[in-house]
């Protein structure tokens, strides 16, 4: 199963879209210095610790690839993505800190619930970091897990 792999991707995705629409005009130099990175972005995620019985192997399967939609207003980001399973468009919020940027929420998934939170920094035209989370649903629980994310712009 890819419980947590796709959602959050996704709506970090649709999140990247919406700040590219409100920044067409900014250099590349803008992105890779971390001053702007509003838009749409293909982000890249990979299981690399899965616990609990229903994510077995989960970090066997290959990465997971996304478009996602980025804005921001003030400190506050909102990443957004639309979801082919029962969850629709989904999104997730956070804020941002010079490089640093944390977003995250709950939404459903696979007949449960998953619970992420991500961690990237902005920085040669890139997002790098990682996503913990946990899905809870029929057949138990995969908590405390974690996926790396990469990301470009697109």
């Amino acid at each position: 199963m890819r419980f947590h792999r796709a959602q959050p991707i996704v709506l970090f995705a649709l999140t990247l879209l919406a700040l590219a629409s409100c920044s067409s005009s900014d250099s590349p130099s803008d992105v890779e210095n971390g001053a702007d990175f509003e838009g749409f972005w293909t982000l890249t995620v990979d299981v690399t610790e899965a616990n609990g019985a229903p994510c077995v192997d989960e970090e066997l399967e290959p990465p997971s690839v996304h478009r996602v939609l980025i804005t921001q207003e003030g400190s506050a980001i909102t990443a957004t993505a639309i979801w082919t399973d029962e969850s629709g468009s989904v999104s997730l919020t956070g804020t941002r800190s010079g490089q640093q940027i944390n977003f995250g929420g709950s939404y459903a998934e696979d007949g449960g619930t998953t619970s992420t939170l991500y961690s990237l920094t902005i920085g040669d035209g890139t997002l790098n970091g990682r996503e913990d989370w946990t899905w809870t649903g029929p057949g138990g629980t995969c908590p405390l897990s974690v996926s790396t994310v990469t990301g470009v712009p697109t």
